[in-house]
């Protein structure tokens, strides 16, 4: 199992959805990215999250979620995992539409 460091904030779902945040979102304060996290977790039926200081290559992750951020360049090394680029968390909670329009993006992606 290789180790990739990246120099954004990671988070994951359960051991097989990682979320890459990107630079509008790392001024937010740590208890609304909680919040944000927790509450997602719940919406797609999962159980846990976390914060992750390294991503290790793993074969339990099959989705990669970028918030508002370019794909790292390390990550082509995860060539079987499915790659999806979102708004940021600040975006999306900025309405409740766009809350629905993200759910019903990840809804599509059978997570």
């Amino acid at each position: 199992m290789t180790s990739l460091l990246f120099e954004k904030e990671i988070f994951s779902i359960d051991k097989d959805i990682i979320l890459f945040l990107g630079e509008k979102d790392k001024v937010l304060p740590k208890k609304d990215k909680e919040y944000f996290f927790r509450t997602l977790t719940k919406s797609i039926g999962r159980h846990n999250f976390k914060q992750l200081k390294k991503l290790s290559q793993s074969k339990e992750v099959t989705h990669i979620l970028l918030l508002d951020t370019d794909s790292p360049k390390n990550l082509e090394e995860l060539v079987h995992v499915n790659i999806g680029s979102f708004p940021s968390i600040t975006e999306i909670c900025s309405s409740r539409e766009n809350k629905e329009k993200f759910l019903v993006s990840l809804y599509k992606l059978n997570l």
